[in-house]
């Protein structure tokens, strides 16, 4: 709410810079469009601020301008109906700026957000390719941290009960918190629609999780900054990405959330992986063991039943 309020402040203040250059435009030359000075203001909101502080400079500029430059001034009478047209003019441009300069803008952090994304997930599917486990989610941990601003971001699995701490990154502080919280966290994220052949995958809403009644306690300062995010793989839950945001750290972003779907998918089938390797190292062992006991049980019969001689047949 304070962004959003100093955004509009901020736009405000650009019109009123604004309204001064013009002034002085006006003092020292003749200038019959100077009203299209006041674009710089709108564009400069629209960019810096977004659509709703853009569209407000736009309008403040169409005042300011009746204000002090049209006929009688001081006031926002027009005295002549041509100088309708000018301010008509000066409005719906305002406005049309405001609009495209806001679109161009939510493109360029939409750009710049899902190449952030995308960096993310490939180093992250990179550090899963390391032989070493614990090291290869604490590095997932870590770069959680610094790119997400978090203060600490914990991989267990388990269930509650029995959950094991695989990975940990942040300060102390922190990580207390999130391991006081992995009963119940703050938010938990759902785990939305599936990728389909004719539609992309999508992100669940984050759910505020309420301790029962009777389980009701005074809350610890700081879990609400705590979230949850399900690892699981083929429907089975097999543990908790737990996350603590930084104290100044915005609220997690569509963008976010997808992230935190794709790397908590990426930690399930890598612990897929893991049960299946070690699935398949049990077979290959039962395989051996076999085949030793097997080759034991021929040389123990060969050596209790060796080999008797044929009989020569002939006439006595």
């Amino acid at each position: 709410m304070r962004r959003m309020i100093g955004g509009y402040a901020l736009a405000l203040v650009l019109v009123g810079a604004v309204t001064v250059v013009v002034a002085a435009i006006r003092q020292t030359a003749d200038v019959g469009n100077v009203s299209m000075v006041y674009l710089l203001a709108v564009i400069g909101s629209a960019i810096a601020f977004g659509r709703g502080p853009a569209i407000a400079a736009a309008i403040a500029s169409f005042l300011a301008f009746n204000f002090f430059f049209v006929q009688p001034h001081y006031t926002f009478r027009v005295g002549d109906d041509d100088e309708w047209v000018a301010l008509a003019l000066l409005l719906m441009t305002g406005l049309i700026t405001a609009q495209l300069a806001a679109m161009l803008r939510e493109r360029v952090t939409q750009a710049e957000r899902r190449e952030k994304e995308a960096v993310v997930l490939n180093d992250v599917v990179r550090l899963m390719t390391d032989p070493d486990v614990e090291r290869a989610f604490t590095a997932v941990a870590h770069r959680l941290c610094s790119e997400l601003h978090l203060s600490a971001a914990l991989i267990v699995f388990g269930t509650q009960s029995s959950a094991q701490t695989q990975a940990a990154a942040g300060d102390d502080q922190s990580l207390r918190l999130a391991r006081d919280s992995l009963d119940l966290p703050g938010m938990i994220l759902g785990s939305g629609q599936q990728a389909t052949a004719a539609s992309t995958a999508t992100p669940g809403r984050w759910i505020r999780v309420v301790a029962p009644r009777k389980a009701r306690s005074q809350p610890q300062p700081g879990s609400e900054r705590v979230s949850s995010v399900p690892i699981g793989s083929e429907g089975e839950r097999l543990g908790s990405l737990i996350l603590v945001r930084d104290a100044a750290a915005p609220p997690f972003s569509r963008v976010d959330d997808r992230l935190l779907s794709a790397v908590a998918s990426q930690l399930g089938l890598a612990v897929q992986r893991l049960e299946l390797q070690r699935e398949a190292n049990e077979a290959e062992a039962l395989r051996r063991t076999d085949e030793l006991r097997a080759a034991l049980l021929n040389s123990g019969a060969a050596a209790c039943c060796p080999a008797r001689p044929a009989r020569q047949s002939g006439l006595l």
